[in-house]
């Protein structure tokens, strides 16, 4: 009997949650504030954008104060966290790469996911 491929919407759901449980596991704590309570997966640029969805040096860990407040109310903060840690041609490469359109396949979405897991 064939094993039923998974779909889509349930391929993007396992990748999130995978990339979210990698960057606690690396990052420990809150990379702005040094928190370690409700700690989640915060993206320099927003998750909506696939290019940089699941890239790695895009996401970072996050108490859900600074994920919530950064990303709703002064995004600067979490950007300059970043610039000054990685630098500003890093940054800018994450920009370009951010706004670039990428379409991922199902199979990307599998090879992708595999990947994360494996670290």
């Amino acid at each position: 009997m064939k094993r039923k491929k998974p779909s889509r919407k349930l391929l993007v759901k396992k990748l999130d949650k995978a990339v979210s449980e990698f960057v606690r596991k690396r990052d420990g704590c809150c990379v702005v504030c040094g928190s370690t309570y409700k700690l989640g997966c915060g993206h320099i640029f927003t998750r909506k954008n696939y290019s940089t969805r699941w890239d790695l040096q895009n996401c970072w860990c996050q108490c859900w104060s600074c994920n919530f407040y950064h990303s709703s109310v002064e995004p600067w903060k979490y950007f300059n966290w970043f610039i000054t840690k990685f630098g500003q041609d890093k940054f800018d490469d994450l920009y370009r790469r951010h706004k670039q359109v990428v379409k991922f396949t199902n199979y990307d979405l599998e090879i992708l996911l595999e990947e994360i897991k494996n670290g």
